[in-house]
């Protein structure tokens, strides 16, 4: 047996390669060299799999994936993924790597949970002056300015039953105006006024 064809037997002897090619080898059988590559390349495909299971790990919450990973869920999978960088789009803080959080859907240094572009769960979760509302571009709530006087709104056909959703804590559909402003409508739409 040539030396060439000892090292890549033993090699894949090595690393667990298939035992047709060990028992081939032992039994006398000349291989190809094709055959010799083709078991090579099978046992890379299979440590490769094997690299990849071990960093998608599947997860239930961000804490199954360890330091600069979060659990990206699915439906029907949940996977760990590595931490998003500073500047990219995210869709919660915990996706972000080390202290950034998640603003305005994208990952941000030096940020207070509470100010504007925050993720918001409830009204309870934006500082005075901002409202939990979802925003058109984004898929997630965040906290949001109240419009001022002179700026455009969003006048509800049912002003009573708007201050009445208001008083609920879970995200809006849109702000009200910020103070003791109200949305007027007017010719070219509806702004806040007193």
């Amino acid at each position: 047996m040539s030396a060439a064809l000892w090292l890549c037997v033993s090699a894949c002897v090595l690393l667990g390669s298939r035992a047709v090619l060990q028992r081939d080898v032992l039994k006398g059988k000349a291989l190809s060299l094709n055959d010799m590559f083709r078991e090579v390349e099978e046992l890379m495909e299979d440590t490769q799999h094997m690299l990849e299971e071990a960093v998608d790990q599947e997860c239930m919450v961000d804490e199954d994936c360890g330091e600069l990973h979060y659990c990206q869920s699915k439906i029907q999978e949940s996977r760990c993924l590595p931490c998003i960088p500073t500047d990219m789009p995210c869709t919660k803080d915990e996706e972000c790597c080390s202290e950034q959080m998640c603003v305005w859907g994208q990952c941000t240094v030096n940020a207070t949970r509470g100010r504007e572009g925050t993720i918001c769960q409830g009204q309870s979760d934006c500082e005075a002056g901002l409202c939990c509302a979802f925003q058109r571009e984004l898929l997630f709530p965040v906290c949001n300015p109240r419009p001022k006087k002179g700026e455009a709104c969003l006048s509800h056909p049912n002003l009573l039953m708007d201050m009445l959703a208001w008083d609920q804590e879970g995200p809006r559909d849109h702000c009200p105006c910020a103070g003791p402003l109200q949305c007027r409508l007017h010719r070219l739409g509806a702004a806040c006024g007193e």
